[in-house]
């Protein structure tokens, strides 16, 4: 896998935790 898709894919879960933070938890596991 890319660097460039890992990066993008760690931004898109950093927007998404601060909309969703609370089902983070259940992703997570």
């Amino acid at each position: 896998m890319p660097v460039w898709l890992l990066r993008t894919e760690e931004l898109v879960w950093k927007k998404y935790l601060e909309d969703k933070e609370e089902e983070y938890v259940d992703y997570k596991d």
